[in-house]
């Protein structure tokens, strides 16, 4: 049987209720495929998880067995401050042109298209949901925010969709943001660095395969990237499909793809559902569509008390397959363990990834592939080599968890030569940018309910923009998160 998922909101990629799941998943308490499939999960699916790992539901998030009309008009408050020295370092500059729009920028890296930057900034969010019984939600997000830069201040609503549920189908309309894949501090395909999208989603959520330890899953999702782009209305869809074996190894495919908008080639219906799968034109130059392929791994092995992922991505297929493996492809390695140590208090996360040398850019779609403005893919963007280290410490005396972390970026120069029918070809090495980056967050729950994450980070950036120049960068930052218990019924 299917896993029942009722009309409950999405729960916030932020929330602390994923770090729960995460290490259940490493204990071998939660389905492998249960947080790699298309996130947001709705709060009715968290509750489930948790219970069928034994746990108890939690109290912050709504009854799944709530019926009639209900509201919870302050869901959550968060008040967010950050102070950064971090001036962003453009993708494209004039030692390496690239068609990508958008910053190498520490301080905007899984901000999930917050503002942020050089200076000083002050955001308030404001959660908001309604719905009725267990068939259909609503969700808001208002931000209130102001920069020292300018002195501005700002308002907009920065999610608004609803969604209905049924069994294990749900439909989702509206802005909301997406996580594709299995990593935990980076996606390559779709992550936490990109603006909410504006989309229409079908999710199958773990239909389960009778007689057979298997579940199945996948999504549909079709949306509006927000400016800039070189055509406005430029469309992007997202399909996913994944087989979860025996709740422990979890294979996953997705395919993304970027089209239409106004100016762009144009296609009619069936020539839009062809370009799903087969590419027109030669592979090698513009088409008529930008592509990347991704295909997953995750497997939990409970013994070691960890859940060891893999992903990669497809730039460009080409005939020279090994070549395109080479230059043109986008890899991730990642390990993450829980409950190690003196009464199973620590745990920590490794994660590695190179990206290929023209990640996310395309001839036609000049922006790349962006949304208002961030890549939806690794921030590092093209060329880029990362091995990311973080411990974790759960200091249940002092109420906090714990995490340092380091990571060492790499950002390549050289140019390189695409032939049609041919192979990639190196034309010329370049200087390499090289930034060591190191920091903590800390996460503390004062109370039910209100709790406090806080961060800083030091970064050292060598050859900063492929020139022999260097710069130190650095930030902090605080945020306040208060969620109701009550709903108004």
């Amino acid at each position: 049987m299917a896993r029942v998922a009722l009309a409950t909101p999405e729960l916030p990629i932020d929330d602390l209720t994923y770090l729960d799941l995460y290490r259940l998943q490493d204990l071998g308490r939660t389905p492998s495929g249960a947080l790699v499939e298309t996130r947001p999960l709705t709060e009715a699916q968290a509750q489930s998880l948790l219970l069928e790992a034994g746990g108890q539901p939690s109290p912050i998030l709504l009854d799944p067995a709530l019926r009639g009309f209900w509201a919870r008009p302050t869901q959550r408050v968060t008040a967010r401050l950050a102070l950064d020295t971090d001036t962003a370092r453009p993708y494209s500059v004039p030692a390496r042109y690239r068609n990508l729009v958008g910053s190498v920028d520490l301080a905007c890296e899984h901000q999930e298209g917050r503002p942020c930057g050089d200076g000083a900034h002050g955001l308030l969010e404001l959660d908001s949901s309604a719905g009725f019984g267990p068939w259909l939600s609503a969700f808001s997000r208002i931000q209130v925010g102001a920069n020292s830069n300018d002195g501005s201040a700002s308002a907009r609503a920065d999610r608004l969709y609803a969604n209905l549920e049924w069994g294990p189908a749900e439909l989702l309309v509206g802005r909301n943001v997406i996580l594709i894949g299995p990593g935990r501090h980076t996606q390559l395909l779709w992550g936490d660095h990109a603006s909410p999208l504006d989309q229409l989603a079908l999710k199958i959520r773990e239909f389960r395969v009778p007689s057979v330890p298997v579940t199945i899953g996948g999504a549909y999702i079709l949306g509006r990237l927000a400016a800039p782009q070189r055509f406005n209305n430029t469309l992007v869809t997202l399909s996913r499909a994944y087989v979860n074996i025996a709740d422990r190894l979890c294979l996953g495919l997705s395919n993304l793809l970027e089209l239409g908008g106004e100016g762009a080639p144009q296609l009619g219906f069936w020539q839009f559902a062809e370009e799903h799968v087969h590419r027109t034109g030669p592979a090698e130059t513009e088409g008529v569509s930008n592509r990347r392929v991704g295909v997953d791994m995750t497997l939990s092995l409970p013994p070691l008390r960890s859940t060891f992922y893999s992903e990669i991505v497809f730039e460009d297929s080409r005939r020279q397959f090994g070549s395109a493996l080479a230059y043109d492809t986008d890899y991730l390695l990642g390990w993450a363990t829980s409950a190690l140590g003196h009464k199973r208090r620590y745990g920590f996360t490794v994660e590695f990834y190179r990206t290929g040398v023209r990640s996310q850019e395309h001839g036609l779609f000049s922006a790349g592939m962006t949304n208002k403005g961030r890549v939806v893919g690794a921030p590092l963007g093209p060329d880029a080599t990362s091995l990311y280290v973080s411990p974790r410490w759960n200091l249940e005396q002092l109420g906090i968890a714990l995490s340092p972390w380091a990571e060492v970026a790499r950002l390549g120069s050289s140019t390189y030569a695409f032939v049609e029918h041919g192979p990639v070809t190196k034309l010329a090495s370049g200087t390499p940018e090289v930034r060591l980056r190191g920091g903590a967050q800390v996460i503390g729950t004062l109370r039910s309910g209100l709790w406090l994450q806080a961060g800083g980070y030091l970064e050292h950036v060598n050859n900063e923009a492929f020139e022999v120049r260097s710069r130190n960068n650095a930030g902090l930052s605080l945020a306040l998160v208060w969620q109701g218990h009550s709903t108004i019924k």
